[in-house]
């Protein structure tokens, strides 16, 4: 199956989601009712909490808007059409006049384009709003994941992939408040550039054979190993880092870490010209508050 095929199946798939408010992926009301708010309500609503500008005038024109689907496309409604067309302008003027510049450079102003990426929203598009996102449901995560496939290179839209859904979905669910304030809401801003760290040297979609480990000592954990292919990781400000933290079984002994890229001990190798680099972690200090685990899912 060729990209674009495979993409129109996850896109037929993905109609299939629910329109879940933020904070309530069940989609239910305080009564156990099924929650009936459309995506132009969450939309107008999200919009609206970033105040005047292009931002109210965007949240007046969706208002009102109903909620179809058709077409063999992700949710073709006016709120996705409105948030991808918003989109497009950004591509159009701040990214796709400078790609060629920058592919010849070797680099892209990733704090740049993502602090405009940020103030408009689309790096926390179903991200909680308490925490910058505009708390909309998957579907409109999908139509700025279609609409990025118009840029003219393949390193920037991945980098941004990265950003808004790699590194950052296990923070939103599992990590503290703290963290979050931290780490997240910079992020979702665009103030922060995040890279994850899984892959390994031995190890990548298998993942419970990384080897890289914190091992906890006072109020610190040590940090030793390496990550590998990582996008974003010559100019991000931290990483979602996954270590083994315990001696258990090796598929509940791993915790993530939200690694400060600026640490002693952090030790880079840039790879090509495509951001991917060989980090090694040679004891390499951080504090227990920067480390929250995956909980298992027992329903």
């Amino acid at each position: 199956m060729n990209l674009k095929a495979a993409s129109h199946r996850f896109a037929a798939l993905a109609t299939c989601l629910p329109l879940a408010p933020a904070g309530n992926p069940r989609g239910y009301d305080g009564s156990g009712r099924r929650a009936e708010r459309s995506g132009a309500e969450r939309l107008t609503a999200a919009m609206a909490l970033r105040g005047g500008g292009r931002w109210a005038l965007r949240a007046s024109a969706l208002r009102g808007g109903g909620g179809r689907r058709d077409g063999g496309r992700i949710a073709d409604t006016p709120q996705h059409g409105a948030l991808r067309a918003a989109l497009r302008k950004i591509i159009d003027k701040e990214i796709n006049p400078f790609v060629d510049k920058w592919e010849e450079e070797g680099q892209f102003p990733a704090h740049k384009v993502f602090k405009t990426l940020g103030q408009a929203g689309f790096l926390g598009v179903d991200k909680p709003t308490e925490y910058g996102g505009m708390g909309l449901d998957f579907s409109y995560s999908i139509a700025v994941a279609e609409e990025l496939g118009s840029i003219r290179c393949g390193g920037i839209p991945m980098a941004i992939g990265v950003q808004a859904g790699m590194a950052t979905p296990a923070l939103t669910r599992f990590g503290s408040d703290e963290l979050k304030k931290q780490f997240l809401t910079p992020t979702i801003s665009g103030d922060l550039v995040a890279c994850l760290g899984i892959s390994e040297a031995g190890a990548g979609s298998d993942v419970a054979s990384i080897k890289t480990t914190a091992v906890r000592k006072g109020d610190e954990y040590i940090i030793n190993g390496g990550k590998m292919w990582t996008t974003s990781g010559c100019q991000a400000d931290w990483m979602c880092l996954l270590a083994n933290t315990s001696e258990g079984h090796p598929h509940r002994n791993k915790s993530l870490i939200c690694l400060p890229m600026n640490l002693p001990g952090n030790d880079m190798q840039l790879f090509f010209s495509s951001e991917l680099i060989l980090l090694v972690l040679l004891c390499v200090h951080v504090t227990s508050g920067k480390v929250f685990q995956i909980r298992a899912n027992t329903h």
